[in-house]
């Protein structure tokens, strides 16, 4: 049995005891009035049922649907909690490729973003401390032409992923993290269509 068929239960439970105690107040009132009386006593005794079993049912009614609407706010709460972990697995996962599809994507990444004219690449201690020989001379092949440079600063940037891109006091930031928050509610509707 479920919450809201109990609930019902416990209701319809309460609505009988109810009716029956005013059957039972309306037949002890019914003994001490006169015969001429007793019609106008059964008419009263009706009107009450009437009422209590509109009560029951508009109670029943209202507890059905509170049971309802939690039902939906706990799948909702459950579905925003599966993408966001999508997400952060996805985020995770890009994270940790293997080094030539991870230096391959940062990369593609630096095509997309870079400026024209000298730009500086700051990359995390991790990812310094695994760039692959010729990395630099690589990225600047795969930029080719409108006057775009790129060097790799020897100087970590503090961040978990990806890179920044500086251009004077001009930051181009192409963190893993912060590419995820720019695109997070595109993200949250594709992983929506995907897992549900």
């Amino acid at each position: 049995m479920t919450g809201t068929e109990r609930i019902v239960e416990r209701i319809k439970g309460d609505s009988a005891h109810q009716c029956a105690g005013i059957l039972e107040q309306a037949a002890l009132q019914a003994e001490e009035i006169t015969a001429a009386a007793s019609a106008e006593a059964e008419k009263m005794i009706a009107l009450a049922a009437e009422k209590t079993r509109l009560r029951a049912q508009q109670s029943a009614a209202a507890a059905q649907s509170a049971a309802r609407q939690k039902a939906s706010l706990l799948l909702l709460e459950a579905k925003a909690q599966a993408v966001n972990e999508t997400i952060s697995a996805a985020l995770q996962a890009l994270k940790e490729l293997p080094e030539e599809r991870y230096f391959a994507a940062l990369k593609a990444l630096a095509a997309e973003n870079a400026m024209p004219g000298e730009g500086v690449m700051r990359l995390s201690r991790l990812d310094l401390d695994r760039l692959p020989p010729g990395f630099e001379e690589q990225l600047n092949a795969a930029l080719a032409g409108g006057g775009t440079r790129i060097s790799i600063s020897g100087q970590p940037a503090q961040i978990d992923g990806g890179f920044v891109l500086e251009y004077g006091v001009i930051e181009v930031n192409c963190t893993f993290d912060a590419l995820v928050q720019e695109k997070l509610d595109m993200l949250k509707e594709t992983v929506c269509g995907i897992i549900f």
